[in-house]
């Protein structure tokens, strides 16, 4: 992995860690909208050396759902019931809540085949709830997907319900996840609900696709690691709801915004 910090690349690291320091959005300059994958994670690395994200090391990562988004590390990991008090970027008013599945590692896949052993890799399996806390000044529908990826900060916060043994759900098939059914409350009133809607990509075929893209680019999974593999519901919430994401056989996990 090579994040070496060219003099754009700082440029631009700067301006995002200033409008997370400041609570403000972050517009890109002109000359930076072209921002490639390896400055994306240039830019990442530098952010979170920054705010002092990761001193003891990355505990979750989001791996969006589709190869067409790169992984991004989630800052913080919290048990449900959780609480999240984002800093209000000028003009923020609500935040994006993902409905996502979230799986714990309890090894570092290994071996040759890393897209077959990080399934064996999975020791638990429990709902999570991402609340999203962008500081790019056009939000996720108009930014660039490598500003996205830069902006490591766009998941703020992940929290996850009470973990049980994943081993029944690694026999599930594609068609069997297709038809998991979920809901997300806000305030104690059904916000969305659905039988299926996964995403793009099934959660463990998510899974084999960030094991090596992770090897590649961010030093590779370890033992512990919490990671998501797309949204299957999104809702807006704002200061001060309680967001309730069930999915059958799963349980439940609760977020309040601070």
């Amino acid at each position: 992995m090579n994040h070496t910090p060219t003099d754009r690349v700082q440029r631009m690291a700067l301006g995002l860690l200033q409008a997370r320091q400041q609570g403000e959005p972050f517009t890109p300059p002109a000359d930076c909208v072209d921002l490639n994958v390896d400055e994306a994670y240039a830019v990442q690395a530098l952010v979170g050396e920054g705010m002092g994200w990761f001193a003891q090391g990355v505990p979750a990562w989001k791996a969006g759902g589709s190869p067409t988004v790169s992984a991004a590390p989630l800052p913080a990991v919290h048990p449900s019931p959780g609480r999240w008090q984002p800093v209000v970027a000028r003009n923020t008013r609500e935040w994006l809540i993902e409905a996502e599945v979230a799986f714990r590692l309890a090894r570092a896949p290994q071996g040759p085949d890393l897209a077959t052993d990080v399934v064996a890799a999975i020791g638990t399996v429990a709902v999570a709830i991402e609340a999203i806390d962008t500081r790019l000044g056009s939000g996720l529908s108009g930014s660039p997907s490598n500003w996205k990826l830069a902006d490591q900060g766009v998941h703020g916060v992940l929290v996850i319900g009470p973990e049980q043994p994943a081993q029944p759900w690694l026999r599930w098939a594609p068609e069997a996840w297709g038809q998991l059914a979920w809901q997300i409350d806000v305030n104690g009133h059904t916000a969305q609900q659905a039988q299926g809607g996964l995403p793009a990509v099934e959660p463990l075929g998510a899974l084999r696709w960030l094991a090596m893209h992770a090897a590649e680019h961010t030093g590779g999974l370890k033992a512990g690691d919490v990671v998501t593999t797309g949204a299957w519901g999104m809702v807006r919430a704002r200061r001060g709801e309680v967001v309730d994401v069930r999915f059958g056989g799963l349980g439940q996990a609760r977020l309040t915004l601070d």
